[in-house]
């Protein structure tokens, strides 16, 4: 869900240039009377000041007890509440008519706080969620552009942090607000607003910025965001039994080219990096010392088997466009040329599957920790929090919700794939323009765990969810293609959430994903190409399941429901997918959201609006 992410990952360039403008014009004052200044953490009050408290991102308290001793954790404003800026003493060297000392390193301060945070997204995310999704009205670049607001977005989240009495005097604004009891980690943005970004930008010209097209990705079988790519490695028919550890085997030869130290045992992660030891000390970009799911070897796993089957996936688009050379897949002498034929094969074999629809708080990779004085570190759970659009009603406090990343989980296990560890793919469709199988290893933290929104499905519904996803794949990105839809229409067709959220509504006649935010101009195109889908498979032979399933995706699309607009009567829904999405709360705002719900629930049920 990382539409947020367009409002404030703008340009490297600007903060580039802002920082260098900034030290040019300062630099002799600087280095005379500020060279040593550094904001310092004071972590040794027994009992904190409450004029120093800033709540940002506040952890639950029941979930910060159940981890504690296994997992170190703290919130990041309680990180941000530890920050001091040392005394400064006049040292009488400042020139008439110029500011006080104190008042230089104030603004000084806040600058370079300011460009640390832009500087500490931005190098992580890059520009282009702000090239995709902000309107381009005109201006001559999308840096010129952006860089227009660049200032107030950065400016903003600064004088978040700055404004709560955390660092020092003289550093905020006049106009700025000290209300400190909310938390500051929540952005004012309702998922219509954000919604209508996308929308606008598609309306005002923004046009495929992709090298190449969602059809194209889907035949390929996976997005170009890896170091390696399995390019030229696969067969066609691709023989289970000869190929698949063979072709596990030449990509760990090709990465050995480059990586001379590769260990196909490894689970670390990358180490952490500091952000800026200057203003934001101790605090790194990562996640500490803990360690990924699988291994790297057991990830390629995972790669190369989403990657069969979604390149099966593709032969649906080619039996519908009468092609012949379709891409095949043999295991034990079964012949398969669709995703749901090749997992039968797979459960022939003495392979198990576990797929189920899944949902998780996600943080897009951005994830921060704290080095302590002892060499430990302590994470900080991140998320981007936003608005609902409900709310209570007798204070007009927001519901919030973090936003999560969902897809349908084909977990799998057996002799060939997953021997040492599940082969773990999902299936959703990722930011970069791919509705398909992908990989799904990640970090092991408590508040990456999973919920569950449905029972794990049985076998004959399992392959029916591949044979379905394979089907939404192709329509996805048909239409992404024909329309030349940024991002692949990720975002402006639907996010993670609604594309799983369609083939769990078919299977099991409702989805518990939340937030689901498909509009109808996007489903109604989804619905037309589905239908054209069936008509041209509909006389192929063996297509008889497809063709059934396809009627069912339709009754889901046109009957999916959506929170971008939560009237009255369909707020019982949304509040019912909500809790589902999130049955432990990890940040105390989620925990009040949850009463917030409750008490409107109560509310609606007394009056029979339900």
């Amino acid at each position: 869900m990382p539409i947020f992410l367009a409002l404030i990952f703008v340009p490297p360039v600007y903060f580039v240039y802002h920082y260098r403008k900034l030290i040019r014009e300062k630099v002799e004052e600087i280095e005379h009377h500020y060279s040593a200044i550094r904001i310092y953490r004071k972590t040794d009050e027994v009992a904190p000041n409450k004029a120093h408290n800033i709540d940002c991102l506040e952890l639950h308290p029941k979930f910060v007890a159940k981890y504690r001793g296994k997992h170190q954790m703290m919130s990041l404003g309680s990180y941000l509440s530890t920050l001091r800026l040392p005394r400064i003493s006049t040292d009488g060297d400042i020139k008439d008519g110029e500011a006080s000392s104190k008042e230089q390193v104030a603004k000084f301060v806040k600058k370079e706080l300011n460009v640390a945070l832009g500087k500490l997204l931005l190098n992580y995310f890059g520009k282009t969620y702000g090239a995709a999704l902000l309107p381009l009205t005109g201006s001559d670049s999308v840096d010129s552009y952006l860089s227009g607001i660049a200032t107030k977005i950065a400016s903003w989240g600064t004088k978040q942090i700055l404004s709560n009495n955390s660092i020092g005097n003289g550093i905020i604004d006049d106009d700025i607000d000290e209300d400190g009891d909310d938390d500051i980690g929540i952005f004012p943005f309702t998922l219509v607003e954000l919604v209508s970004i996308l929308n606008v930008n598609n309306t005002l010209g923004g046009k495929m910025n992709m090298s190449k097209t969602p059809l194209e990705l889907l035949e390929i079988g996976e997005v170009d965001i890896f170091d390696h790519s399995f390019d030229g490695l696969i067969s066609n028919p691709f023989v289970l039994e000869a190929d698949f550890e063979k072709t596990i085997q030449r990509m760990e030869d090709r990465i050995r080219i480059v990586e001379e130290t590769y260990d196909p045992h490894d689970k670390s992660i990358p180490p952490p990096m500091p952000i800026n030891e200057r203003v934001l000390p101790d605090l790194y970009l990562g996640s500490g010392d803990t360690c990924y799911s699988h291994t790297k070897r057991e990830t390629l796993v995972n790669r190369l088997t989403a990657l069969l089957l979604t390149k099966l996936s593709y032969n649906f688009y080619k039996r519908s466009k009468n092609e012949k050379d379709l891409f095949e897949v043999i295991y034990k002498e079964e012949t398969c040329q669709h995703p749901d034929e090749l997992l039968q094969a797979l459960i022939n074999h003495g392979h198990s599957v576990d797929v189920c629809p899944r949902t998780q708080i996600t943080n897009f990779g951005f994830s921060l920790c704290v080095k302590e004085k002892d060499g430990s570190w302590t994470n900080i759970p991140t998320a981007i929090m936003l608005n609902t659009g409900l709310e209570r009603y007798s204070d007009n406090r927001p519901v919030t919700f973090a936003a999560p990343h969902g897809g349908i989980d084909f977990y799998i296990t057996g002799p060939l794939i997953g021997a040492t560890n599940t082969c773990a793919m999902q299936f959703y469709v990722a930011f970069q323009g791919l509705c398909a199988f992908h990989s799904d290893q990640d970090i092991i933290m408590p508040y990456k765990k999973k919920a569950s929104l449905a029972k794990p499905y049985s076998t004959v519904k399992a392959v029916q969810a591949a044979r379905m996803a394979g089907l939404i794949s192709v329509a996805f990105s048909k239409i992404a293609t024909e329309m030349e839809l940024p991002f692949g229409g990720y975002g402006t067709m639907g996010m993670c959430n609604d594309i799983s959220g369609f083939v769990d509504f078919a299977i099991n006649g409702q989805t518990m994903a939340y937030p689901l935010i498909s509009t109808g101009r996007y489903l109604s195109h989804f619905i037309r190409c589905i239908t054209e889908l069936s008509g041209t498979l509909k006389d192929k032979v063996g297509m008889e399941y497809a063709v059934d399933d396809i009627q069912k995706l339709i009754h889901s699309i046109a009957n999916i429901s959506s929170d971008l607009h939560v009237s009255p009567s369909a707020a019982k829904s949304s509040i019912t997918r909500y809790k589902a999405s999130y049955p432990e709360a990890f940040f105390q705002e989620t925990a009040d959201s949850l009463q917030i719900l409750n008490e409107i629930a109560e509310m609606y049920e007394s009056l029979t609006v339900w």
